[in-house]
């Protein structure tokens, strides 16, 4: 039978491992942290907004979320909670990655932009 990681009643939407934690994002607008080797959830940010769709850095450390209100959340996952909130999608955001230290994030409305995390936080041009 399979380990189960139990902790919300709304859809887990999106999935993401950063480093030896898995990432969950759910429609109650939480994102949660397991150690999926014990099987427990070791650290949860509220957000506030149905969560879907997550994305990990590359060096392990910080996992970008979106949900419906559209805010892409960084959230480093040592210091814990969000480090920043990049505000700048009129429309539904649909997809995000990662190249390097640039967060990508794409919109319905045919919108790409590029996120350099590693300088504060401003809009894309």
């Amino acid at each position: 039978p399979p380990r189960l990681l139990t902790g919300s009643a709304r859809a887990t939407e999106a999935l993401v491992f950063c480093g030896d934690r898995l990432v969950s994002a759910a429609a109650d607008g939480v994102l949660r942290v397991w150690d999926p080797a014990r099987g427990v959830e070791v650290a949860r940010t509220v957000v506030g907004s149905p969560l879907f769709h997550l994305a990990a850095a590359p060096r392990g450390d910080l996992v970008a979320s979106v949900g419906f209100d559209r805010t892409i959340r960084l959230h480093h996952l040592a210091a814990g909670g969000v480090t920043d909130a990049l505000s700048w999608h009129r429309a539904a955001v649909a997809g995000l990655t990662w190249a390097g230290t640039t967060l990508v994030s794409g919109d319905a409305d045919g919108q790409v932009a590029l996120w350099d995390v590693a300088a504060p936080a401003a809009a894309p041009p």
